[in-house]
This record gives structure tokens, C-alpha cells and sequence, in this order.
């Protein structure tokens, strides 16, 4: 990335690094003022970051595998095609709940799809709009909240009443 940022420094599209803490307010900004969140990841649990860019209306750029396909859709994201290769079930020799996995995205699909969103910026702003709608109906507080007292319930076997 650093390599990147001094190669472009010149250029108005340039590779800006950003090495502080922000605050939410100034992530927030920073989602809504990039055309999109690229996250080619090899192994992730969540991808809250995709989401987060999701919800400022910014489409996430991702493997089509993983985590992040709970909330990312073709219609809500950029899906750049990723094989599969398992990795174990230990990482750190701690024990994994299930056998882990790595995507690996080529970087040659990831380049296509980054130039795809370049040149169709006016699609990638509708995405983007789609998937900001998307999360703020499926994905707030209140949503996981839900899920995790269902599961809770579940897991204690209780079917009435909320957990406490």
C-alpha cells in the first residue's frame, strides 16, 4: 500500500494511506466518499468493514466465498470469483469450531472487476443504493438483537419468552 501511495501521489486518483484511528463520524465519510470498498480477503469472519461501506451506500468489491455472502448479493455487490481451498482446522494450534477455509481471488478478476466499477460508475452508485437499503433493513441492532435472543432460546431450549 505504501509502495502504492508514492507511485500515485501525482495523480488525482491516487492510493492515499491512512494510518490514525478515525472516529465513526470520519469512517463514515471516508466509506461515502470512495467509489467502492475493495476487500479481496482470504479468510474473514464477518467482513464487518463490507457491511459497514454497505450501509454509507458504498458497494463492497468481494470473493464470491466467505462470510461475507450473509449479507452481499450480486445485486448488492461486486462478486469477483474466488476458489476455495481448505486450511485446516487448527489456526495458531488453536482448534477451529469447523474446517477452516481460504478464498483466493485471481488478481487478474480483481483488476477486471475494479475496472469494470471504474467505468460504470453510474451502475455502481445504483448498487451501492441497493445495498445501503439492503443493510438498513436487514442488518441493524435491533435485527441482531433478535438473532441472538432466537438463538439464545434455542440453545437453552426454551420456545416462550425472551431471555434474560
Amino acid at each position: 500500500v505504501r509502495a502504492a501511495a508514492a507511485e500515485t501521489a501525482a495523480v488525482r486518483r491516487r492510493v492515499r494511506l491512512i494510518d490514525s484511528v478515525l472516529s465513526d463520524d470520519d469512517l463514515a465519510w471516508l466509506y461515502r466518499s470512495a467509489d467502492a470498498l475493495v476487500a479481496p480477503y482470504r479468510g474473514e469472519g464477518f467482513c464487518l468493514p463490507a457491511l459497514e461501506a454497505m450501509a454509507c451506500g458504498t458497494p463492497p468489491i468481494l470473493p464470491r466465498a466467505g462470510a461475507a455472502l450473509d449479507y452481499a448479493t450480486p445485486e448488492t455487490a461486486l462478486l469477483v470469483a474466488a476458489a476455495v481451498t481448505p486450511a485446516g482446522d487448527r489456526v495458531d494450534g488453536m482448534a477451529l469450531a469447523a474446517q477452516g477455509l481460504i478464498c483466493e481471488v485471481s488478481p487478474g478478476a480483481l483488476r477486471q472487476t475494479m475496472r469494470w466499477a471504474y467505468e460504470h460508475r453510474s451502475e455502481l452508485r445504483r448498487t451501492g443504493d441497493r445495498g445501503a437499503a439492503h443493510v438498513h433493513a436487514h442488518f441493524t441492532w435491533e435485527h441482531a438483537a433478535r438473532a441472538a435472543n432466537a438463538r439464545l432460546k434455542q440453545l437453552l431450549g426454551s420456545e416462550k419468552g425472551a431471555v434474560h
